[in-house]
């Protein structure tokens, strides 16, 4: 971290390390391509199950980080002008998760899904057991709301943008970013969850679970925080340097540190409901994935998101340590990878761990993270790491809102 002197103007802002950037991710991207075309050819089945690992996670991350902005723009924050470039660019991947999400839609599904595999078959009703969810559980309903959905994401994030950047020229539209930020919330609490059960849960067609929104929107928050954490360690030594200072670092890892301790009571409460009720038709998620092999991927994911982050960020100082930051943050981004790939890879090998592991499902993932952070260099690089505008960012740097 920086000197802690009083900054009286904004520095010039270099993009020295955004190149490099750019780099990592077309390395990532070139791989995930290679990667996803060599398991077509070797196994299509598990190709479009790593592809569903890694078209959801720029979503999650993006979603999350559109949300942690609203929030803060609802309550008058002003601690978050500083990082408040850096997180909006961090919520770039919608794009790419309704791009991707067209062949998936179009060739994937089947393979993916028993009820899209089966239907207008005699083995659907079957398969369903009530005609109401035959009805519901179609392809052509996943992927007309899913596109829906993602599209009017994509609408509300481009207006809370324009609205942000249009303080860039001096306009004073905080009410209707409140206003904006508001009805995203509220769009996003029903329409989260229902993304997330058809996605996801739906690869147990069966397994229904009232806390399954809260459990992914939590730990796509949590995650979200962790990638916010490594960038701004990033930043502050290089293209905002003297800019990221340690109370603005300390803000963020705090709230990793409690975003972790409340992913672990979320999944905890999950569970516990399942195992107590003890219905045959909830309880089948865990005992595929707690047996086999998979339930030493649940401990690893476990210890990356609880006790790693927990004891490292536990200390004032720790959370402000760019070592213990980055090691705490990269556990809880590997921990949230492993949790999709736990959901995931059960459904298609439910009695056996796959050949070579997770590393298949790694590559595509990675893949998709290194599409996600090109997209949000090009926001960087068009719009800035910082926003200029804002009339609370010498403020929030020289730490003002906590005196």
């Amino acid at each position: 971290m920086s000197a802690e002197h009083t900054l009286t103007r904004l520095p010039d802002v270099v993009s020295s390390t955004l190149p490099r950037l750019k780099g990592i991710a077309s390395f990532l991207v070139v791989f995930g391509v290679l990667g996803f075309v060599a398991l077509l050819f070797t196994d299509v089945n598990r190709a479009w199950h790593a592809y569903l690992i890694g078209m959801v996670i720029p979503m999650f991350l993006s979603i999350a980080a559109i949300a942690f902005l609203a929030v803060h723009r609802l309550c008058g924050a002003r601690w978050t002008a500083p990082i408040k470039r850096v997180a909006e660019g961090l919520g770039s991947g919608l794009p790419l998760t309704l791009i991707a999400f067209i062949p998936f839609s179009i060739l994937g599904m089947p393979y993916v899904y028993d009820w899209a595999f089966v239907a207008s078959s005699a083995q659907q009703h079957e398969l369903m057991h009530s005609m109401q969810k035959a009805a519901w559980m179609t392809q052509s309903r996943v992927t007309l709301s899913t596109g829906i959905i993602l599209v009017i994401w994509i609408f509300i994030r481009s207006r809370l943008i324009s609205l942000s950047l249009a303080e860039e020229i001096g306009a004073d539209n905080r009410s209707k970013q409140v206003t904006w930020s508001v009805v995203f919330l509220l769009v996003m609490a029903y329409t989260f969850t229902l993304l997330s059960w058809d996605l996801l849960l739906s690869l147990n067609v069966h397994v229904a679970s009232a806390m399954w929104g809260v459990y992914e929107f939590v730990g796509a928050i949590q995650a979200f925080l962790a990638v916010l954490a490594l960038c701004l360690v990033g930043f502050a030594n290089g293209p905002l340097k003297g800019v990221i200072r340690a109370h603005t670092l300390k803000d963020v890892t705090t709230w990793l540190l409690a975003w972790s301790c409340v992913w672990a009571y979320i999944t905890f409460a999950q569970y516990l409901i399942v195992a107590f009720a003890n219905m045959d038709e909830e309880t089948q998620f865990y005992l595929m994935r707690l047996q086999h092999g998979y339930e030493y991927s649940a401990l690893v994911e476990v210890f990356l998101r609880l006790p790693i982050p927990f004891f490292l960020l536990l200390s004032q100082h720790g959370r402000t340590r760019p070592v213990a930051v980055i090691i705490a943050s990269s556990a809880v981004v590997l921990g949230a990878l492993l949790q999709v790939m736990w959901q995931v890879v059960p459904a298609l090998f439910p009695n056996k761990l796959p050949a070579y592991g997770p590393l298949p499902e790694m590559l595509v993932a990675g893949g998709f993270i290194g599409g996600y952070l090109l997209l949000a260099r090009f926001f960087w690089q068009r719009y800035g790491l910082l926003a200029r505008g804002d009339r609370d960012l010498l403020p929030a740097i020289n730490a003002e809102h906590l005196h």
